[in-house]
């Protein structure tokens, strides 16, 4: 069957620092936060009250419309808009140079500044250059062309002369500077239109060399008789080549009539016209004739046919001799006729394709040297253009400087105010409330963040990274003795306490199986953390559940169950066992509390850790898991002796006690890290006198629980719950 984990209190708060978190810390140090915030909105209120009435200011304010970076075209009569990028460039340019160091000295050598009593304030000249920058403030307006001016002393009248004359050198300054660009401008455009009509009157000259050539063909008329010489060259070229294709495959088709037939038809109509042949064959024809009458009226054997036979097949001989003479003659006759023939179309061609050759130079040439002509024509036009643009700017420029006053930039001089600009109250205040309530939620997590105790559930999920069993609370009540503490399950059954080790039982079993909580030892890193406690009331727990539960007490050094759980006699325990002085059923007795036995500590050994580890230990564990659900170990602190971890390691789990808010996470850890590498199951932990704090988790609950359980008239009101001594 597989079990779910302990169900935890702020088991959602995980490994990190959580909203919730956050809230609890703020809450629990309010007071804090709220005493420093108040004492920083006083002192702002103070100073601000001590400046106004010794040291006040007074500001001047003013503001310049800067030029625009695209100049008003005066020939044409309209202003171009200008880009953004490029206003907001030339504002920030205007508002570097307003407060450069140069700048500022120019307006400190004024004799109307140096006759205030600003300037008497500081008689280094240094230190009031310095004073000056602090004082006088220029900003860019975003998105406009505009840049305020301020300056701020201790007179109104006085703030307002100094602005003044700040922007009076401004003035001058930027009317010096746009006269000498003017005329830098003009002298620049002018030799640029010099420049640019000697380059014309240069390709001027290079036009009419170029006419003036003797050798220069095609000016005019003479263009259009080369270009049809051209054409009609052309088109012969193209009619020889279709005649020599054409004679070129009547050769082809000879050659291939030869090869089939060995004779062309040309060749065999020749023969057949020949007039021999004819009469050959006429003869032929008639002695066929009469060979076929008399053949049928005298026989084939007959004297008369077979002469005739013989005579036809002479004149068959005779004109086949004939044939294959004339097929000779005709058919090299033919040969020769064709190769002739295509010989002479060929040396035409080649005639054709010279001349046409000759005619196309002559046509390259004229056609670059007009293109020359043309290109510098285009060159010509091009520069008389740019002439005339440069000689508008050169207008545009002269009529701009005669009238360089009117497009300077737009100054709107500083303004008397006789409301003191600073320290204003609607500044101070809020400021120094919003500078106290910074830095007072900043020292909260400061002291939050240097104070590592484990304080919390949240803590021990976030840096121990072990199971969290549950938390008990600490108990604040009149009747505040260890006993009865250490035996709270059993005197206040009802108690938030006894309900909270009821809660760490029921954790215990959904985070292990039950043979992993046979044998469980109680520790804890240090002393004074509870882990007794927790041993007697988790014991007392599971006993009142109806199991079978032994307390074992193994802190040799510092034994507490005898003290919880008093004996007659001489005082015997698992000492005497270990060393076989006596047996279990001698030492084990029952505690007073059904279910429950107890085994004390026994007289101190010299050597503990000795007996923890040896065999009989082993033995009286593995003895008394058939006579019993639980063991409950009551062992020394795990970081003080090194019998705890032989404990551990005898044991099926271990819980870890730590004391809330005196328990540093360094120390757990420690802790930690040394049971694991022993291989220690550590079963979880159990946080001990948790202090139900303003604005925690156990707070709530410990309200809750108390309502919950008790009627209207019982309950215990808010004020009486238990305060933590110390904020944590």
């Amino acid at each position: 069957m597989v079990r779910r984990g302990p169900a935890t209190a702020g088991s959602s708060a995980g490994t990190g620092f959580t909203f919730r978190d956050i809230v609890r810390t703020l809450r629990r140090r309010l007071w804090l936060i709220v005493l420093i915030t108040l004492v920083f909105s006083l002192g702002a209120g103070v100073l601000c009250f001590v400046l106004r009435k010794y040291r006040p200011q007074y500001s001047s304010v003013g503001m310049i419309k800067c030029k625009s970076p695209v100049q008003e075209d005066i020939l044409r009569g309209f202003d171009p808009v200008p880009n953004r990028d490029l206003v907001a460039l030339e504002t920030a340019n205007q508002v570097a140079y307003l407060t450069s160091d140069a700048f500022l000295g120019e307006v400190l050598k004024r004799d109307a500044v140096q006759n205030t009593q600003w300037a008497a304030q500081y008689p280094d000249i240094q230190v009031r250059l310095a004073a000056l920058k602090k004082d006088f403030v220029a900003r860019a307006q975003r998105g406009t062309e505009y840049v305020l001016v301020g300056m701020t002393a201790g007179n109104p009248k006085e703030a307002k002369s100094l602005l003044d004359e700040i922007l009076e050198v401004f003035r001058l300054k930027k009317l010096a500077q746009s006269t000498d660009k003017l005329n830098k401008d003009l002298q620049s455009l002018r030799k640029e239109k010099g420049k640019i009509d000697t380059e014309v009157l240069e390709k001027r000259q290079a036009q009419n060399t170029l006419r003036v050539q003797a050798n220069v063909p095609g000016w005019g008329s003479d263009q259009n008789v080369v270009q049809q010489e051209l054409s009609m060259m052309h088109r012969e070229k193209m009619l020889l080549d279709a005649q020599m294709k054409d004679l070129q495959i009547r050769i082809a088709q000879l050659q291939q009539e030869q090869e089939t037939q060995g004779y062309s038809t040309t060749v065999q109509a020749a023969i057949e016209a020949d007039p021999l042949v004819m009469g050959y064959r006429s003869q032929i024809l008639n002695y066929q004739t009469s060979l076929d009458g008399m053949s049928k009226r005298l026989g084939d054997d007959h004297q008369t046919v077979q002469q005739i036979q013989v005579i036809m097949t002479s004149l068959n001989q005779q004109m086949a001799e004939r044939e294959q003479l004339l097929r000779q003659q005709y058919a090299a006759a033919e040969r020769r006729s064709l190769n002739n023939r295509l010989q002479s179309l060929q040396q035409q061609y080649e005639e054709a394709s010279r001349q046409y050759d000759q005619i196309s130079a002559r046509q390259s040439d004229l056609d670059e040297k007009r293109s020359r002509h043309l290109t510098i024509q285009q060159e010509i036009e091009d520069l008389l253009r740019s002439a005339i643009r440069i000689e508008e700017r050169i207008n545009s420029k002269s009529i701009t400087l005669d009238k360089v006053n009117e497009v300077q930039e737009q100054i709107t001089y500083g303004t008397q105010n006789d409301v003191i600009s600073f320290p204003r109250w609607s500044l101070f205040l809020p400021g120094g409330f919003l500078l106290g309530l910074f830095l007072a939620v900043g020292l909260v997590f400061l002291l939050e963040f240097l104070d590592d105790n484990i304080k919390s559930p949240s803590d021990v999920l976030r840096y121990l990274q072990v199971p969290f069993l549950g938390m008990i609370p600490e108990y604040d009540g009149e009747d505040r003795e260890r006993a009865e503490i250490a035996k709270m399950a059993t005197i206040h059954p009802q108690s938030l306490m006894s309900e909270s080790y009821r809660q760490v039982r029921t954790n215990l079993y959904f985070s292990a199986p039950p043979d992993e909580l046979k044998q469980i030892l109680i520790t804890s890193s240090g002393r004074g953390c509870g882990k007794t406690t927790t041993a007697v009331n988790l014991a007392v727990t599971f006993a009142a559940e109806g199991k079978r539960v032994l307390l074992a007490d193994a802190n040799f050094r510092r034994s507490a169950i005898n003290r919880l759980f008093p004996a007659e006699g001489p005082p015997r325990g698992l000492s005497n066992v270990l060393v076989g002085q006596a047996t279990a059923a001698d030492v084990i007795r029952p505690s007073g509390i059904e279910g429950l036995d107890v085994i004390d500590a026994g007289p101190t050994p010299p050597n503990p850790a000795v007996l923890l580890s040896s065999e009989r230990m082993k033995s009286f564990l593995e003895s008394q898991r058939a006579y019993y659900d639980h063991i409950i170990i009551d062992g020394p602190p795990a970081l003080l002796l090194s019998d705890a971890r032989i404990l551990a390691g005898l044991a099926d789990g271990t819980i870890l006690v730590i004391h809330a808010g005196n328990t540093s996470r360094g120390i757990v850890g420690r802790m930690i890290r040394e049971m694991k590498t022993d291989k220690v199951h550590i079963l979880g932990a159990v946080l001990n006198a948790v202090r139900p704090q303003k604005g925690g988790y156990f707070r709530e609950s410990y309200r809750n629980y108390y309502d919950y359980i008790s009627s209207p008239a019982e309950r215990k009101p808010v004020g009486a719950l238990p305060q933590a001594k110390e904020q944590s």
